[in-house]
């Protein structure tokens, strides 16, 4: 038999004056725990034993916490925090409270669609997720963590860094064979490193892009880091400096430092550049699309200097390169991104 607050004959003016009422809400708490006092293991299957419910009834709602199996809380409106929601209309409760058996009544209703439990939307953007996730279907999931970070930037020049990194990654974000909506790109700005400087852009300078990394927290959180350079990057051979456009810290590495593309200093265009280390970051080697790549043709790409295509191939230094080649798009994809497809 059921307490007074979900007697049989109730109307739907019953419930909505009960979602008003806080004793009303307490007495139901009252009600649902002696209901799963005894029901079947399958109730708990369905509801849980360890959530906080948005309870949606019509255009009403009710917060409920269940704990150990048990409602150990109730109250009118929508809970601050809730991880699943529960839909019914009012004339579902109805048809339970008026049921000779209002458990059975509310698990056929569950079975039948005629009460819906979802979780709950976590975020409705990335920022509202731990930094190596992102907001995907208003849930928080994993996503492969990139940390751009600014080289040789003043502390207010955060915009001028962003208006060249964003089109690098822009880029990567093109080519990347992966999933990129589990891809989450934090820009660092430049007031966490400001004037940060190096002297040779493949020995030092990673050591100055990873710390920068650590000074913003993505240290551990991060997959990988690229820096991007405001100023000319250099190798230092036999003392002297030689111009690059980037470098990766090794193959596969954490850290790379590249210029922007949008920067054409001394008749240097690097194009595509930042997506060229990031494939060295990944574990790819160099396509001899030109003949004089050091290094190539080994590695998990090795086949891609056969393919007909290599003469644009990103992993080469020809011009322009638009794609990865079949052996690093296949390596890529079942390999180091195969949780982000």
């Amino acid at each position: 038999m059921l307490p007074t607050v979900m007697s049989a004959d109730m109307t739907a003016s019953d419930i909505y004056n009960m979602l008003r009422d806080q004793a009303q809400l307490n007495t139901l708490m009252e009600t649902i725990n002696s209901g799963l006092a005894g029901a079947p293991e399958q109730i708990s299957i369905i509801i849980g034993t360890n959530r906080v419910y948005h309870v949606r009834l019509g255009s009403s709602s009710f917060g409920l916490t269940l704990s150990g199996g048990r409602v150990t809380a109730i109250s009118r409106g929508e809970p601050a925090n809730p991880t699943h929601i529960i839909y019914a209309s009012i004339t579902t409760v109805l048809n339970i409270a008026n049921a000779a058996d209002p458990v059975s009544e509310a698990i056929n209703a569950v079975l039948q669609g005629q009460i819906v439990i979802t979780t709950a939307p976590q975020c409705s953007a990335d920022s509202a997720c731990d930094d190596d996730e992102v907001c995907s279907g208003g849930q928080c999931v994993d996503a492969y963590t990139i940390a751009v970070v600014p080289m040789g930037y003043a502390a207010n020049e955060y915009q001028e860094f962003y208006d060249k990194a964003k089109p690098e990654m822009d880029l990567t974000v093109a080519h990347i064979p992966m999933n990129t909506d589990k891809l989450r790109i934090h820009y660092v700005n430049p007031s966490v490193c400001p004037n940060n400087q190096c002297t040779d852009v493949c020995r030092d300078c990673q050591n100055t892009a990873a710390e920068c990394a650590r000074r913003a927290g993505l240290q551990g959180v991060a997959d990988k880091v690229v820096g991007v350079s405001k100023g000319d990057v250099a190798v230092y051979i036999n003392g002297q400096p030689m111009l690059l456009c980037g470098c990766a810290g090794g193959i596969p590495a954490y850290t790379s430092v590249s210029r922007s593309r949008l920067y054409v200093e001394q008749g240097v265009y690097c194009y595509m550049t930042v997506v060229h280390e990031l494939g060295h970051q990944l574990g790819l080697y160099h396509v001899d699309a030109v003949g004089d790549e050091g290094g190539a043709c080994q590695g998990p790409n090795a086949a891609d200097c056969q393919d007909s295509n290599k003469a644009s191939d990103i992993m080469g230094y020809a011009w322009p390169q638009d794609h990865f080649g079949p052996a690093a798009t296949s390596y890529l994809r079942t390999s180091v991104l195969s949780g982000y497809q």
